[in-house]
């Protein structure tokens, strides 16, 4: 809990200032991966990020797979709102 917690108050504090106003945190792509130390901060930071319709995501498939130094997650989501889906990546590391 204590790790929603501090992402909650990192999104409050990103979106207060002026220059953070509509600010994601980010896209969790292949490309662009999240890193987390922990599964439970990825799933904290998908309920969080919404969906473009401010919909909440729901995980369909979670599938965990070894990278150099590392571990990585892509989770596949899909919109209880819309219906859109799409798969967020994130590096685990210490």
């Amino acid at each position: 809990m204590r790790v929603l917690e501090r992402l909650l108050r990192l999104v409050r504090w990103s979106t207060a200032r002026p220059e953070g106003r509509g600010r994601r945190l980010g896209a969790a792509t292949a490309s662009d991966p999240r890193r987390a130390r922990e599964v439970s901060e990825e799933y904290a930071w998908i309920a969080v990020n919404r969906c473009a319709c401010r919909g909440a995501w729901d995980v369909e498939t979670q599938r965990a797979f070894g990278i150099q130094g590392g571990f990585a997650d892509e989770l596949d989501v899909s919109c209880s709102a819309c219906g859109a889906s799409r798969t967020f990546m994130f590096e685990l590391r210490e």
